[in-house]
């Protein structure tokens, strides 16, 4: 602890509470005046069912946000991800995969330049060099 900086510093199993969301990691340093948590190694990020693990997240608790950078695999249910980088919005319950990123259900999959996972509608919006691909086997004969 640094006190007059407002440092917290904290390495082993980290975990941190932040309302509903539970962040992991191996380091964690807590900026208290800049209301910001910066974790690294073996990172996750646990919403419900959703499930963010990356190599770094630095959360920012005025504006609600994470960001996740190395490594980002998505899950929630059935929908997974991958990506180089993403930001989740926790007020708009959002995903923003970019970085190559590459979502996926089933054997259904879409790449872009950035995909929103929008978590609330269960919806994702592919922007940028859109590519699908989609099993035959999930249209119906009409």
């Amino acid at each position: 602890v640094d006190g007059k900086q407002n440092i917290l510093m904290a390495s082993g199993n980290v975990v941190v509470k932040h309302g509903d969301v539970t962040l992991y990691g191996n380091l964690g340093t807590y900026y208290q005046n800049l209301q910001q948590i910066i974790l690294s190694g073996k990172v996750r990020v646990i919403r419900e069912t959703m499930n963010l693990s990356c190599d770094r997240a630095i959360a920012y608790g005025v504006e609600d946000r994470i960001e996740v950078t190395g490594n980002v695999v998505f899950v929630r249910e059935d929908i997974n991800g991958r990506s180089g980088a993403g930001l989740y919005d926790r007020k708009a319950q959002t995903v923003l995969l970019s970085g190559n990123p590459k979502v996926w259900q089933n054997r259904d999959e879409l790449t872009g330049k950035t995909i929103l996972v929008d978590i609330r509608r269960s919806k994702v919006t592919t922007y940028g060099g859109a590519k699908a691909v989609f099993s035959v086997e999930n249209f119906s004969g009409r």
